[in-house]
């Protein structure tokens, strides 16, 4: 796994969770004595952590779980969800549909699922958004026509099939601060618009077209701390001296380069 995803994904999730109360309310009042509530139909579905605040659902880990569309309903109607992840389930757009009508959602990973542009666009209005992660998952640049987010800070889209386009309709964006562009079709042609987003700290390019060229005008992103140019074509001299004039910011790239910066 990709060293700076997984910092990036342990962080956040322990973070996330450090915000839920660990006693969870009761939410069997109003439901018939022999139906199980439903934070204990979802742990039977495999969730790995279930959490309430006032009998409401807060905070649902489903990651790797047996949760499918079968079952989306559980979560309509949801309103005081903040936290989800439905990450390696075999989900489509029939889940999405109802995820996208959960407004107070801030978390959610939908990490390698079925989900297409079709279900996607729904999530521009996902307004208190503050991380999404559609690693993975088969969307293209159509699912960011309409977007803003003006609270995300952290954005996941490896191994989707975005290109630049995507990045230039982020473009100004003021909020994010960890960018994930991992095995897309990111280009140079996005450099000009990835450096007007001035709170980005951790930018993955791991796996894209990036050049020396593009590369060079991350110059300008002045808190930076740690970025990923593995399997790119950014060669050990650029990075070099990337790092010569940003020592504060820590460079992944080819072992040529981090072999030459330990005798630099």
């Amino acid at each position: 796994m990709n060293p700076l995803r997984l910092i990036c994904f342990s962080s956040l999730v322990t973070a996330a969770m450090a915000w839920f109360p660990k006693i969870p309310a009761d939410d069997t009042i109003g439901r018939p004595k022999n139906l199980p509530s439903v934070s204990q139909q979802l742990i039977d579905l495999g969730a790995g952590n279930v959490r309430q605040i006032n009998g409401e659902l807060s905070y649902v880990h489903l990651k790797g779980s047996r949760f499918t569309d079968d079952a989306a309903g559980l979560l309509a109607g949801q309103r005081s969800l903040v936290f989800l992840s439905l990450a390696q389930t075999p989900i489509t757009d029939a889940t999405l549909r109802i995820v996208c009508d959960l407004d107070q959602l801030k978390w959610l990973f939908l990490d390698h699922t079925k989900i297409t542009d079709q279900a996607a666009a729904g999530l521009a209005k996902l307004s208190n958004l503050r991380t999404l992660s559609l690693a993975g998952c088969g969307v293209t640049d159509k699912t960011f026509t309409h977007v803003s987010w003006p609270r995300l800070h952290t954005l996941d889209l490896s191994q989707s099939r975005i290109s630049d386009t995507t990045v230039g309709r982020l473009s100004g964006h003021q909020a994010i601060q960890h960018l994930n562009l991992s095995r897309t079709a990111v280009t140079d042609r996005c450099m000009n618009d990835l450096v007007t987003m001035p709170k980005i700290t951790r930018l993955n390019l791991a796996g894209t077209k990036i050049t020396d060229s593009g590369f060079a005008k991350l110059q300008t992103l002045g808190n930076l701390r740690e970025v990923d140019v593995t399997g790119t074509q950014v060669t050990a001299s650029a990075i070099l001296g990337f790092s010569a004039q940003h020592p504060e910011c820590l460079v992944h790239g080819p072992e040529l380069a981090i072999d030459s910066l330990a005798h630099h």
